[in-house]
């Protein structure tokens, strides 16, 4: 069992370590200083999941490897002058990252039956989806096609009386099912 465990808790450190390496590289390429705070509060967050769920479970392999020596150093490999986008599409792209992780957390916790399986993927949904919520919060806020009125002709509410009533031809399937039924023509 004790396998098991850390193979969900493998898991679980992949896919959050993913989205690690993702809000890195979009607070590398980011211009905008705030763009920027935002994603690196995002891999702080992810982090300190990934260190949290690693201490709860001490004794898988994972948890053992040195974690943090490694991150600085591939976040620092992507040039500076590289182009991410802006913030809305960067925070589309986490939206989208975190929605799986989110997903594929429910799924395994809803799958297993072992309730030490099941803590691993609650634990690992319930910090997914704090960060997805203050991602969908985010991009609410930076999307601005989101904040301005649709831009839509007002539906037509009236009859359009300059226009002569179209009649049914004598001769058309409509006009018989209409005497058929008893309804009135537009002969009258």
């Amino acid at each position: 069992m004790t396998d098991l465990i850390a193979e969900a808790v493998r898991f679980v450190v992949i896919i959050e370590k993913r989205s690690y390496d993702l809000y890195r590289k979009a607070a590398m390429t980011l211009q905008d200083p705030a763009a920027k705070d935002i994603f690196e509060k995002l891999a702080r967050e992810e982090s300190e999941n990934i260190d949290v769920l690693l201490r709860r479970h001490p004794g898988t392999w994972y948890s053992e490897i040195q974690y943090g020596a490694g991150r600085v150093a591939e976040a620092d490999a992507i040039p500076k002058e590289a182009q991410g986008g802006t913030l809305p599409d960067q925070l589309r792209l986490a939206l989208l990252d975190k929605r799986l992780g989110v997903d594929l957390y429910l799924t395994f916790a809803r799958t297993f039956r072992e309730p030490s399986l099941c803590k691993v993927f609650e634990t690992a949904h319930d910090m997914a989806k704090k960060q997805l919520q203050f991602i969908t919060d985010q991009h609410r806020v930076a999307d601005s096609r989101m904040q301005a009125p649709l831009q839509r002709r007002a539906k037509r509410n009236h009859l359009r009386t300059d226009l002569h009533r179209i009649v049914p031809n004598k001769h058309s399937e409509l006009y018989f099912s209409m005497l058929d039924t008893g309804r009135q023509s537009q002969l009258g």
